[in-house]
């Protein structure tokens, strides 16, 4: 049985107001519900081609939650929505726990480094983020920084769509101290780990 809009609305509302534990109730009371509730969402007007997982992702949900419904369908940990973000971009960008962006990053690291349609990484997004009436910009959790960077640190040197790192955003939005220094070190060791496994050029031609 295919939800309707609204039971997806009243399960989208239970997710923003944090009620996880009336969540799992409605939204996953069997595999196959919960199956036919994540495609149903996915095929909503407005939502962006958004799993359930994604929609989940943006309110912080406990990592026990997430476990649940990546054992009745693992692929969604790997899925992107119309606008080329994974759940890991969504967790990212609206500020989620570390310990919630450290899980999803080392279960899929490659998100780490896919870009969106804007060209920015989960990494991007920490630094992108802003509150819920998008007046202010919050500052990206220093742990958040090194979940990511210790699943990819290539992400570091990736540019977005208008040609900034995720460096050159920390800079602009005057992050601490710490994390600039620590995405300056993790943009090094990248280069610096490029030129060692490049091929060599020789300095003359020898006959």
């Amino acid at each position: 049985m295919v939800p309707s809009s609204e039971v997806i609305e009243d399960v989208i509302g239970l997710l923003e107001s944090h009620q996880f534990a009336s969540f799992r109730f409605v939204a996953i009371p069997s595999p196959t519900q919960f199956q036919a509730m994540t495609n149903a969402i996915s095929q909503t007007p407005g939502l962006n081609g958004m799993t359930l997982l994604h929609a989940a992702a943006v309110y912080n949900p406990p990592t026990e939650l997430v476990i649940d419904m990546l054992q009745i369908s693992p692929t969604l940990i790997k899925a992107t929505d119309h606008l080329g973000r994974t759940p890991l971009h969504m967790a990212a960008g609206s500020g989620a726990n570390p310990v919630l962006i450290k899980f999803l990053a080392k279960i899929y690291p490659a998100a780490c480094t896919i870009q969106d349609v804007d060209g920015k990484t989960p990494l991007h997004q920490l630094f992108v983020n802003d509150t819920a009436d998008h007046t202010t910009r919050r500052l990206p959790c220093h742990e958040s920084v090194k979940a990511l960077l210790s699943e990819s640190l290539h992400a570091a040197i990736i540019e977005d769509a208008d040609e900034m790192t995720a460096l050159e955003h920390a800079i602009v939005n005057n992050s601490e101290l710490k994390t600039v220094k620590l995405l300056q070190y993790a943009a090094v060791k990248v280069h610096k780990l490029s030129a060692r496994e490049s091929p060599k050029i020789p300095r003359r031609i020898t006959e």
